[in-house]
C-alpha cells in the first residue's frame, strides 16, 4: 500500500475534510485572534482610592481656606434664622418617625419573644400542681433587633444645582434620624474635581484602572461630637442655599458624575465602616441624576505597541478591532464586561459593578435616581430591561411595563417609582425632581366646623391623617430608609 485512502470508487480521500471540521477550525482561529484583541485592565488598588477620598475634617478645612466667605455665610442673620427654623422644624417631623420606629422595633422584639421556665418553684402557683404542671417561675427574653448602619452617596454633578438644596434638606432630616436612634452613619458627595488626581502608576504590570480627577468627600458623620455635628450640618445646609458649594471650595465643585469611580471607593468605605461599627445591616444609598461617565485606564508601557502605518486598510484594520474587541475590568475574582470601558456598555457594565459591589462587602444597595419626567421615564425603562424581575429586554416593551408601573404608583399616591432589582440594586427608586422638595404646610381648618359634632371631628382627622401621610411621604429619603429598617 503507498498509504493513501481511497473509496470504493477510487478517489483519493485523504485530504478531504468536512465542512464541520473546517468551520470549528476557523472558529477557533478567530477566537484566538480575538483572544490576543481583547483587553483587560485591573481595578485600582487601595493607594489610589484612598487618594480620591477626603475625610469631614479635610472638608471642613478646606472650606475655610476662604474665611470671609466662611464667616459671611456663617454669621449672616437671615441664613442663620433659616438654618435655625429648617433645624427646628425638622425635629418635631423627625421625633414622629422615631417614635413610629420605636413602636415597629418594640413590635419586632416582642413579636418574637420567647417564655421559658427558669427551673425554680413559684410558690404562687404550688396550689396547682395537681392540675397544671407550669409550677415554674419563668422568664421572657425578647428578641434582640439587628443593628443597622448607612452610607448615603450623594451626586455634586452640575445639572445638581437647582436642586440641591432640597436634596441636602432631605438627607440632614435623614442624618438627624439616625442621631436619634443609634444608627451610625456617614454622607459623602461625589464630584470630578481638577484638583484631584491618581497617585503616578509607574512600576504596574498590565493595564490598570485610573481615577484621575474623581472625587469622593464626606459630609457628615455619625462619630464627631454634638457641636461639631451642629458646625457640620448648618455648613452643609448653607454651602447648598440656593445654589451647590457657596464656601467656594475646591473639594466640593459641582463637576461631573464618576458613579462608577465611586462605586469602587464605597467598597473600601463601606469595609471601613464595618469593621468600625461592626453592624448586622448596612445599607448603602446613592443619589445621581445622570448616568455615570465611562471608566479610564493606564497603558502598560511595557506592551510593544504595532507602528504606525500609513496605509488606510491596516489603519481601519486596527481601528475595527479596537471597536469589536472585549474590554474587562478585573474586580477581586469577577471580569466585568465586555464592555467595561466602553460608552455602549453603560446600562451592562452598571448593573455588574452594583453586583459585585454587594458581593464584596455584603451590604444591600439602594439607588435614588432623580429627572424630569421624560428622564424619570428613561431611567425607569432602562432599570426594567436591565433587572431580574422583568421580561422586557426590550426598549418598547419595557417602557409598556414600565407604564403598568406607573399606574400603580399614581394609585398609591406614592412620590417614587420602584423598580425591583433595577440595574442590581436591592431597591431603584425614581423620584421626578419637582417632587424632592420637603412639604411643612400648616392644618388648614375650615372655622365652620362644629367640634362637638362626630361627624365635623372625622372631617378634622382625616385631614390631618391625611397631612400626615403627606409629610411623611415627601421625606423620601428618610421614610424609605426608616421602611427599609423597620
Amino acid at each position: 500500500s503507498n498509504g493513501t485512502r481511497s473509496g470504493e470508487d477510487g478517489i483519493d480521500y485523504s485530504d478531504a475534510i468536512s465542512e464541520t471540521q473546517r468551520a470549528l477550525e476557523e472558529e477557533l482561529e478567530n477566537s484566538q485572534e480575538d483572544l490576543k484583541n481583547d483587553l483587560y485592565v485591573d481595578a485600582p488598588n487601595r493607594e489610589q482610592i484612598n487618594s480620591c477620598i477626603s475625610p469631614l475634617d479635610k472638608v471642613r478645612e478646606e472650606r475655610k481656606n476662604r474665611l470671609s466667605v466662611y464667616n459671611e455665610l456663617m454669621t449672616n442673620p437671615e441664613y442663620d434664622f433659616k438654618w435655625k427654623k429648617f433645624k427646628n422644624d425638622s425635629k418635631k417631623n423627625v421625633a414622629l418617625l422615631v417614635r413610629e420606629f420605636e413602636r415597629k422595633k418594640s413590635a419586632y422584639e416582642y413579636s418574637r419573644a420567647r417564655t421559658s421556665a427558669t427551673g425554680s418553684l413559684d410558690p404562687n402557683k404550688l396550689h396547682t400542681y395537681k392540675y397544671d404542671e407550669q409550677i415554674f417561675k419563668s422568664v421572657t427574653r425578647l428578641a434582640t433587633s439587628k443593628d443597622h448602619g448607612m452610607i448615603f452617596f450623594v451626586d455634586w454633578s452640575g445639572s445638581m444645582g437647582q436642586v440641591i438644596h432640597d436634596v441636602i434638606q432631605q438627607t440632614l432630616q435623614l442624618a438627624f434620624f439616625c442621631k436619634a436612634v443609634g444608627i451610625p452613619f456617614s454622607v459623602y458627595g461625589f464630584t470630578t474635581s481638577y484638583h484631584k488626581n491618581s497617585p503616578q502608576i509607574d512600576h504596574h504590570i498590565g493595564n490598570v484602572m485610573t481615577m484621575d480627577g474623581s472625587s469622593v468627600f464626606e459630609l457628615i458623620n455619625s462619630t464627631i461630637n454634638k457641636r461639631e455635628f451642629e458646625d457640620a450640618c448648618k455648613e452643609l445646609f448653607l454651602s447648598c442655599y440656593q445654589w451647590g458649594n457657596r464656601f467656594d471650595s475646591d473639594l466640593e465643585s459641582l463637576g461631573g458624575t464618576p458613579l462608577f469611580d465611586t462605586i469602587l471607593c464605597a467598597t473600601e468605605i463601606v469595609k471601613n465602616f464595618r469593621a468600625k461599627y461592626n453592624v448586622q445591616k448596612l445599607h448603602t444609598m446613592f443619589l445621581t441624576d445622570g448616568e455615570s461617565s465611562r471608566m479610564n485606564y493606564h497603558q502598560d508601557n511595557s506592551f510593544e505597541k504595532p507602528a504606525e502605518d500609513s496605509d488606510s486598510e491596516n489603519h481601519h484594520r486596527r481601528w475595527h478591532s479596537k471597536q469589536t474587541r472585549k474590554e474587562f475590568l478585573r474586580w477581586g475574582n469577577t471580569l466585568i464586561g465586555p464592555d467595561a470601558f466602553k460608552h455602549r456598555g453603560l446600562s451592562g457594565t452598571y448593573r455588574q459593578l452594583i453586583l459585585n459591589f454587594k458581593r464584596i462587602t455584603g451590604s444591600s444597595a439602594i439607588c435614588f435616581f432623580l429627572g424630569s419626567p421624560r428622564n424619570a421615564r428613561a431611567a425607569a425603562t432602562n432599570a426594567i430591561i436591565h433587572s431580574s424581575a422583568f421580561k422586557s429586554d426590550k426598549w418598547e416593551p419595557a417602557l409598556e411595563e414600565y407604564k403598568t408601573v406607573r399606574k400603580q404608583t399614581v394609585k398609591d399616591k406614592s412620590r417614587t417609582v420602584f423598580i425591583e432589582d433595577g440595574l442590581g440594586y436591592d431597591g431603584y427608586f425614581i423620584i421626578e425632581t419637582s417632587k424632592v422638595a420637603i412639604e411643612d404646610t400648616e392644618l388648614e381648618v375650615d372655622e365652620n366646623l362644629d367640634y362637638s359634632k362626630p361627624r365635623d371631628i372625622n372631617i378634622l382627622a382625616r385631614k390631618f391623617s391625611t397631612q400626615s401621610k403627606d409629610k411623611r411621604a415627601s421625606r423620601v429619603f428618610l421614610s424609605k430608609f426608616s421602611d427599609l429598617i423597620s
